[in-house]
Parts: structure tokens; sequence; C-alpha cells
């Protein structure tokens, strides 16, 4: 994971394309990843809000053993 940087290339959209279409294509089960990175794209100010709101409460949850 390290040596081929993977989180680093997680803020490529292609990079997160082709993981979900590969997800998709080795598991039939999570066949409507195919083209969910489209929904990704399309929204991805609002989903980086809602992150950043959401991501302080959950690690201050996870400090006082809470979740």
């Amino acid at each position: 994971l390290w040596s081929e940087q993977w989180l680093v290339r997680y803020r490529d959209m292609d990079f997160i394309q082709n993981v979900l279409n590969g997800m998709a294509s080795r598991r039939p089960r999570l066949d409507a990843l195919r083209d969910s990175w489209y929904d990704l794209d399309a929204h991805y100010d609002a989903l980086e809000t809602r992150f950043w709101q959401f991501y302080p409460r959950m690690m201050a949850q996870a400090s006082r053993k809470a979740l």
C-alpha cells in the first residue's frame, strides 16, 4: 500500500473510478458501484462539506470511546 501510494492516489477521480469498477467486476453484488463515481464526482463539494461536519464529531466520540 505505501510503496504504491494508494492513499495519495485516491485524490484522483480516475483512480477512484477504476477502484469502484474493479470492485464491481470482482463482486457481482457490488455492481451498483460501477457507475457510482459519477455521483461522487457530481456532488463532491457537498459531500466534502458534510464530511468535514461529520469527521470532527466522529473523532471526538472515538476519543471518548463513545462509538
